[in-house]
């Protein structure tokens, strides 16, 4: 099965070799916006791995390439294992959590123009 995921790094990439001696990185990426956390451990070799290797924790990142699913088992839990085989990988920016407005600033709901200097209320019920 092919996919395509994105999430953020959980960790710094680990480098690996193969029984051949050729290097590949791992690494999981975590989504968090669902409970509980999906993780996929992700592989990636090659430029791909290369790609990986210069990342780090907390980096957003989006991955695709060929997905297998399995189970193992926590202690009496049985849960699900996601396993990414990265073919293509591209970074992500995060998104900025909101910083809240300063105390002495006040909000109000103007749009003001720069260039003209002209300020427009939005505020106005429009009778269309």
């Amino acid at each position: 099965m092919r996919a395509l995921i994105s999430g953020v790094l959980h960790s710094d990439p680990s480098p690996r070799q193969t029984k051949s001696g050729d290097t590949f990185y791992t690494a999981q990426i975590k989504d968090d916006s669902t409970d509980p956390i999906t993780w996929v451990s992700i592989a990636a070799f090659n430029e791909t791995g290369a790609a990986l290797a210069i990342l780090k924790k907390g980096e957003a990142v989006a991955a695709s390439g060929r997905l297998t699913v399995g189970t193992y088992q926590k202690g009496t839990e049985t849960r699900a294992s996601c396993n990414l085989a990265v073919d293509h990988l591209i970074t992500l920016k995060r998104k900025k959590k909101p910083v809240p407005p300063k105390a002495d600033q006040q909000q109000d709901d103007r749009y003001h123009d720069q260039t003209e200097g002209q300020q427009f209320s939005y505020s106005d019920d429009v009778p269309f």
